[in-house]
């Protein structure tokens, strides 16, 4: 059974410092000030407060910045739930959508998804600024639902793609994404199999 913490940063936060590099390394620091038990402003505002010190492994604009990775995450781990909800059971007689849950540590059906969605940004966005006042400049940073960012074909600078602010939004912007996912995945084993496959014509 899913926890009912009806929320998804908790998954979001552990599915992100697993990922490989920068943003992976940042996560995986941020979760050390971390018991098991800690709420997750508590959390980025002991990460925050660390950060602060001359020998931290990131400065504070990293741990800010960290909160977009972490809220594009959510939405992604809701799109996962949202799109179990509407599958049929499978031929095992399994509910996808309770797989699912499990993994990303909310049970809620579709209605319920974007309020949900809505608490946890509102929850980040007012942590994020509170950190902002306690540093008394005039730093803004923006959050939205899901920004991505992704590097320019020509110059090779990242820079975020979308700048959704409504789960909706979120929903279209990620369908395209992985739609463009899918399809050069097909390619991709499509060129292997007609690789191998001359390669056994020619043996």
């Amino acid at each position: 059974m899913a926890k009912s913490n009806e929320s998804f940063l908790h998954a979001a936060i552990g599915d992100t410092a697993n990922y490989k590099g920068y943003k992976g390394d940042v996560g995986t620091y941020i979760l050390s000030f971390s018991d098991g038990t800690t709420d997750i402003d508590d959390l980025f505002f002991e990460a925050f407060v660390a950060s602060l010190d001359d020998d931290s492994l990131y400065n504070e604009l990293a741990i800010l910045g960290y909160m977009q990775t972490v809220m594009d995450k959510v939405c992604w781990n809701a799109r996962k739930l949202f799109t179990a909800n509407n599958k049929d059971s499978d031929i095992y007689g399994v509910d996808p959508s309770e797989r699912v849950a499990e993994l990303v540590e909310v049970k809620a059906s579709n209605k319920q998804i974007p309020g949900i969605i809505a608490d946890d940004y509102k929850a980040l966005l007012l942590t994020q600024a509170e950190c902002l006042q306690a540093l008394g400049t005039d730093l803004v940073m923006d959050l939205y639902y899901f920004s991505p960012s992704e590097p320019d074909d020509i110059t090779g600078e990242w820079s975020p793609r979308c700048k959704c602010m409504s789960f909706d939004e979120a929903l279209a912007e990620m369908s395209i994404i992985q739609e463009t996912l899918d399809e050069k995945k097909r390619t991709t084993v499509k060129a292997n199999l007609l690789q191998a496959r001359a390669a056994r014509k020619a043996a």
